[in-house]
């Protein structure tokens, strides 16, 4: 009997105790405060903890609501609010379903435990939501299911259908967190993410026939931009754009199409920059709050970026409730410039660093790359695709040498058998800046098929690799590959070294030097690393040529990055790099396959050819006419270059031993 009056006066005492302090209004749910997490956190308590409260915060849709503190049990976080808000839709807004979706698979990746399931049903009932509430055209509403007014447009704002794709786009490539989701939810999300993406593409906001930036929502029917809230309007949005910026960037095989994109976005973001500027609170005693918000002034401070820029003029405006346009924050009221964010600096992260990093990646040798490059003016190139029968050896990743931490690997590509076969080392081309051994995957494989141990090569790039270097890492790779012969199944006395473009010059280089000390490979002699024969498939053979000289003393590139300096600072860097230098009666035969792709940067090949041929070594000079730089990665001339080359290694090598015909199958026991 006289417990019940205590805990009324327990509980008339925690009244009194709220009423006094009411605890801060709770902050909503973003993934973004536990992204950078260590995975092991996601398998603590507190971690499952949170993943508890977000299975109980996730409406019957699959979706969850917006603005809530799910670090918390729902009646508590209700209790706590000093204002109650209608939160019974499902929304992408403000981070909401994409962010528990982040966590809840970070969770599952983790390792849950016994509650694994639980969350994993959560987790795919969320993402089926996401695939369900896209629009046909590809792009995602506010809220689902849909609510009347402008929660209805595509909706870029605050980062809603950017953080659904950044989810979808994971769960498409299988990455980590998301592995565990089943096959063909990969399938559907890849779809929805390419349908996005080119929701994304037909929203980009063109001037002047120049394509600029995104509105913060498009409307669901025309994708012209919209407006939101009165002091919303349809406009160019700085801040929610340099999400999509980002997001495109992230695209693996960007196409034409989206590295116009976003070439657009970044001319635009450096047209509209705003410097000498800075946005920050200051003391007002005489306002609602004891503060105001204002743009100030400052020499040295930006950039900057107004939130919103009006469309067609890109001016700064901003607007209060009342819905009238300004072209300065300070004549709107006070309530709107202390709480909204009228100017922003993300844009600033995509200019200094996201787009120098995507710049670089692009532009790198790549497949991809070459092919997106070439096809506007060869629309007819594929790539050429060549399997090994299951017979035929192949050992990749194969360490020929370490460089400090860098392991420096080749891979193996030959017939089955007893066999010793003439041994092809294949080098990359890429500016001896990028490109990788995978490139030369597919002609490797195409020797092999001719009865060759075909060895595709890595060596040393940028400014670890530069000259002598790499050089000395190829001569390394074949004085190792002739020690380990007898385990990789090749014949000692019969190797051959083919290279592309750049590879194509260091290719030609080790066989100008054959045997010369001053360009040993570490840890081997000097006749470890002779090569029989050269093919240099577009390499320069003289850097000392006079146009590629006055190219780079007025524009330097990967030539004066590789040699250290230009021509004019060290002559005699560039003279010993030259292959030409070096011609004597040591020197491999060599066969140049040419393009006709005008460039000053591939000088010296037809009087290298000539001083061979002078100094009693076998030389051919090919040239493949109507080609690009880069033609040997690509049909149709990638055949052409498997025969020539073939062709070649066979009447200077001797041919390889004849390739057995495969075994029939055997039908199974008891058919």
């Amino acid at each position: 009997m006289k417990v019940l009056p205590v805990a009324l006066c327990l509980l008339g005492f925690a009244a009194v105790a709220l009423t006094a302090a009411p605890p801060p209004r709770p902050q909503r749910f973003n993934f973004e405060t536990y992204a950078k997490r260590p995975a092991e956190w996601f398998a603590s308590a507190p971690a499952r903890a949170i993943a508890d409260n977000l299975l109980l915060y996730q409406y019957r849709t699959g979706g969850w609501p917006k603005n809530r503190d799910m670090t918390i049990p729902p009646a508590v976080e209700e209790a706590s609010r000093r204002v109650p808000e209608d939160e019974t839709h499902s929304t992408f807004d403000n981070g909401a379903t994409h962010s528990q979706l982040q966590f809840l698979a970070r969770v599952i990746s983790a390792g849950a435990g016994e509650s694994e399931e639980r969350y994993r049903a959560a987790f795919l009932r969320g993402l089926d939501y996401c695939l369900a509430a896209q629009y046909e055209n590809g792009g995602w509403p506010q809220y689902f299911p849909l609510l009347p007014g402008y929660y209805t447009h595509i909706t870029f704002n605050d980062g809603a259908m950017m953080g659904v794709m950044e989810v979808l786009d994971g769960v498409a490539r299988g990455a980590e967190p998301f592995a565990f989701v089943d096959a063909p939810r990969r399938e559907r999300s890849q779809a929805a993410v390419a349908r996005g993406i080119d929701c994304i593409l037909r929203c980009q906001i063109v001037q002047d026939g120049r394509p600029t930036v995104w509105a913060a929502q498009h409307d669901e029917q025309t994708l012209a931009p919209a407006p939101a809230r009165k002091f919303e309007p349809a406009s160019l949005c700085a801040g929610e754009s340099a999400g999509i910026v980002r997001f495109l960037m992230g695209i693996d095989e960007p196409g034409a199409e989206i590295v116009a994109a976003i070439e657009g976005a970044v001319a635009w973001y450096r047209a509209t920059a705003i410097s000498g500027l800075e946005w920050k609170f200051v003391p007002a005693p005489d306002l609602p709050g004891g503060r105001d918000q204002v743009a100030v002034p400052t020499e040295g401070a930006g950039p900057l970026w107004a939130r919103f820029y009006e469309l067609g003029t890109n001016r700064p405006i901003f607007i209060g409730r009342d819905a009238v346009t300004h072209y300065a924050v300070h004549e709107i009221e006070h309530e709107r410039r202390v709480g909204y964010a009228w100017y922003v600096d993300g844009p600033r992260r995509v200019l200094e660093k996201d787009y120098p990093a995507w710049k670089r990646r692009i532009n790198a040798f790549t497949l991809a790359n070459t092919e997106r490059k070439l096809r506007p003016d060869f629309p007819q190139i594929v790539r050429p695709q060549v399997d090994l029968p299951p017979d035929f050896l192949v050992r990749e990743d194969l360490v020929y040498a370490q460089r400090g931490r860098e392991a420096l690997r080749l891979d193996l590509y030959r017939p089955a058998g007893a066999a010793l076969r003439p041994a092809v080392l294949i080098v990359h081309g890429g500016g001896w800046e990028t490109g990788s051994r995978e490139m030369e995957r597919p002609l490797a494989r195409a020797l092999a098929l001719r009865g060759y141990a075909a060895l595709p090569v890595s060596y040393r790039l940028g400014k670890s690799g530069r000259f002598p270097a790499a050089l000395q890492d190829l001569k390394a790779a074949v004085a190792w590959v002739r020690a380990h012969h007898a385990e990789l199944g090749v014949d000692p006395r019969r190797i051959a070294v083919v290279g592309g473009s750049a590879g194509g010059q260091l290719a030609a280089l080790l066989g100008a030097t054959n045997g010369m000390e001053e360009f040993n490979a570490p840890l081997y002699p000097p006749e470890a690393s002779i090569v029989q024969t050269v093919v240099d498939i577009d390499g320069l053979a003289d850097f000392t040529g006079a146009d590629l000289v006055a190219q780079q003393e007025s524009e330097p590139s990967a030539p004066v990055r590789f040699l250290g300096g230009k021509f004019s600072e060290v002559p005699e860097v560039w003279r010993a790099a030259s292959a030409i230098t070096h011609v004597g009666p040591h020197s491999a035969p060599t066969l140049f396959l040419n393009s006709t792709a005008p460039t000053p940067l591939l000088p010296g090949r037809e009087a290298m050819h000539d001083l061979l041929r002078a100094a009693g070594v076998a030389s051919e000079l090919v040239v493949l006419t109507d080609t690009p730089h880069p033609f040997w990665l690509f049909e149709p001339w990638f055949g052409r270059v498997v025969d020539e080359t073939d062709r070649f290694l066979r009447d200077v090598l001797g041919p390889p031993p004849a390739v057995r015909p495969r075994e029939q199958a055997r039908p199974p026991s008891g058919a």
